[in-house]
């Protein structure tokens, strides 16, 4: 669930330039659920094991890992293993493969931006948990049809849908899961430039991951607080949670999160016009984008 995290928007010329900047660097996208949790395996060790399958609820669950791993890299490869797990689970009237092939396909299909197919699995997957009585499954495929709501821009539906998973999750007393919904709910806020309901959602998933002394969390928290606060102008309170975030990057060594918050110290020093230090961020910035060899980065 990472976030699966990480994206997009220009100032009149230089000011919509650097909102642009901010948003693709800068924004962590909302993150998934996952229904199922499994122990974490090679693809190609899972291709290993797939090919001596025995057409039963384990090899469903081989194509389902396999079909959710790929939704990050090649999700044309992963709506074929999603289908296949589908099948099969059907073939052997396996309730639950049922639901998690779905799910699995609505991860695929929402990755291509094909939401209405996404849609069509989610609920798909949504209506088989409910049947089973699985509680924190449903309330991770109420989540997950927040984030297709939320990519079709219908803001009343996502929020719904996210209220309902958090109901869930705070009487399963998942904290984990609660802070990662309130963040995608302030996120669905910050989209609407409603900046005082965004902070406050934004703040009560830190404060759990205070609790749960989740440092990965914590970084994302400063580094989502400090996008509001840069777009409200308050570029000194911005460029504060912004370094909170490096540092704490820095110390769990994540280059990834480390390009997106140099790139936004950059900007929050670009907006105070202290340009010899923006510039300093963005070149720094721009090295570890290079190490990464992601192009998106580089170019922006």
């Amino acid at each position: 669930m990472t976030s699966n995290l990480l994206a997009v928007r220009l100032f009149i010329i230089a000011k919509k330039l650097s909102y642009f900047c901010v948003l693709i660097f800068a924004v962590f996208f909302p993150a998934c659920i996952r229904a199922q949790q499994h122990a974490p395996g090679s693809i190609d060790s899972l291709l290993r094991k797939l090919a001596t399958a025995k057409g039963d609820t384990n090899e469903v669950l081989l194509l389902d890992k396999l079909s959710f791993m790929y939704s990050n890299i090649n999700p044309d490869s992963g709506i074929i293993f999603g289908k296949q797990a589908l099948f099969l689970a059907e073939e052997i009237g396996w309730g639950k493969g049922i639901a998690v092939a779905n799910a699995d396909l609505g991860f695929n299909y929402k990755a291509k931006s094909h939401n209405v197919l996404a849609l069509k699995h989610e609920l798909a997957a949504l209506q088989q948990y409910k049947e089973l009585g699985l509680r924190k499954s449903v309330a991770a495929m109420l989540c997950n049809l927040a984030l297709i709501y939320h990519a079709q821009g219908d803001y009343t539906m996502a929020l719904q849908k996210n209220m309902e998973a958090l109901k869930i999750f705070e009487e399963e007393d998942n904290k984990q899961a609660r802070a990662i919904i309130l963040e995608n709910i302030g996120t669905l806020f910050l989209e609407q430039k409603d900046y005082k309901k965004t902070i406050a959602y934004y703040a009560e998933a830190m404060d759990i991951n205070k609790t749960l002394a989740d440092t990965l969390g914590l970084a994302r928290n400063y580094g989502n607080l400090g996008i509001v606060h840069d777009a409200q102008g308050n570029y000194l309170k911005a460029l504060d949670y912004h370094l909170n975030a490096l540092k704490i990057n820095r110390k769990l060594d994540q280059p990834n999160s480390i390009q997106i918050n140099l790139a936004n110290v950059g900007l929050a020093y670009y907006h105070m016009k202290q340009y010899s230090r923006a510039l300093k961020y963005h070149f720094e910035a721009l090295q570890v984008s290079k190490a990464l060899n992601s192009k998106p980065a580089i170019a922006i």
